[in-house]
């Protein structure tokens, strides 16, 4: 799919929802890239599925994402990454430099994700986070993508949770409302557990 055809699609599903559009827009990026900020289009700004604020967008390089800010986030965990990867060689991908790989003893969740940490004085905290209920719940519920793909792929740094969709997200507008529930979804739950914390 054409960047010219994911920016129509992402402007007509914001005119349709009463949300900012933005052609292109220069974002934040996370802590796996290089660069502070990196070119983003298609950017759509408002509350993300009817819910909190955030951004859903497609990169000028890699999978389209989603970010929210998340209030007090940052004074709990900063540094956290939970990536899209498979067990064997073929699929295993690498956490970020810097983090430190976190085990965890979900085998249905650990199967799909690698959990790193960019301090390992905070792996209690991504242990609490990354609780039982939240690991199930992501593997069923949260962005879904093929084995080869990065949806479901997330950071919460600088107080920001990054969020990684499938390459199809900006392909329709049923595409587009599906990553954008999960997204807020996955949102809601980082918001509660911090406000809880």
């Amino acid at each position: 799919m054409t960047p010219t055809r994911q920016k129509d699609i992402a402007d007509a599903y914001a005119r349709e929802r009463g949300l900012e559009f933005h052609p292109e827009a220069r974002l934040r990026c996370p802590p796996d890239l290089p660069g502070n900020t990196r070119l983003c289009y298609g950017v759509i700004v408002g509350p993300v599925a009817g819910g909190r604020r955030g951004m859903l967008y497609v990169q000028s390089q890699g999978p389209p994402g989603a970010q929210f800010d998340i209030d007090g986030i940052e004074r709990t965990i900063d540094g956290l990454c939970v990536h899209r990867s498979g067990t064997n060689l073929l699929t295993r991908q690498p956490l970020p430099k810097h983090y430190t790989e976190l085990k965890l003893d979900d085998a249905e969740f650990s199967s799909h994700f690698r959990v790193g940490v960019r301090s390992p004085d905070s792996s209690d905290v991504a242990r609490r986070l990354l609780d039982p209920g939240f690991t199930s719940w992501y593997v069923h519920d949260g962005p879904q993508g093929g084995v080869t793909s990065q949806a479901g792929t997330f950071f919460l740094a600088g107080g920001v949770l990054y969020l990684r969709g499938d390459r199809l997200c900006f392909s329709s507008a049923e595409a587009l409302d599906t990553f954008a529930h999960a997204a807020a979804g996955l949102a809601d739950r980082v918001t509660a557990w911090t406000t809880a914390t």
